[in-house]
């Protein structure tokens, strides 16, 4: 095993070489015998060690970022971004959302009928019989 291989499994597998595939585990401890392995080893570990700990979080902490995000959102910063990511003006998508609305209930209205043709009452009928909607209107 190279010294090269050797550092890229420390950086794959991490500091531990009983975590690493059992087929290289006796050259990579041979290697590890070295002066050049065990600082490869080490540096390992450390990270390994660094990514086992926990942050530490604080409420102040926390508090801080809330109101970042707040005065973000505040300053219109989201907005500008949102445009210049979408390219559209911000009156396209409300826009369109009332298009798409209304485009489906037009369609709902003319393949939806009103009645079915054996007499009996569909939900649809009910809802848009105006008999129906006089507790609104009153």
């Amino acid at each position: 095993m190279t010294l090269e291989e050797f550092r890229r499994f420390a950086d794959t597998w991490g500091g531990d070489i009983e975590r690493w595939p059992h087929p290289c585990r006796a050259e990579a401890k041979q290697r590890a015998a070295t002066q050049e392995g065990e600082a490869i080893l080490q540096e390992a570990r450390r990270l390994d060690a660094l990514l086992a700990s926990a942050p530490l979080v604080t409420s102040e902490r926390t508090s801080r970022a809330a109101l970042a995000v707040v005065q973000q959102i505040a300053g219109g910063s989201v907005r500008d971004f949102r445009q210049s990511l979408w390219g559209p003006p911000a009156w396209l998508m409300p826009a369109m959302s009332f298009v798409g609305s209304a485009l489906i209930g037009v369609f709902l209205a003319m393949v939806a009928p009103y009645g079915p043709s054996d007499g009996s009452t569909l939900v649809l009928s009910a809802i848009l019989d105006t008999g129906s909607m006089r507790w609104v209107i009153q």
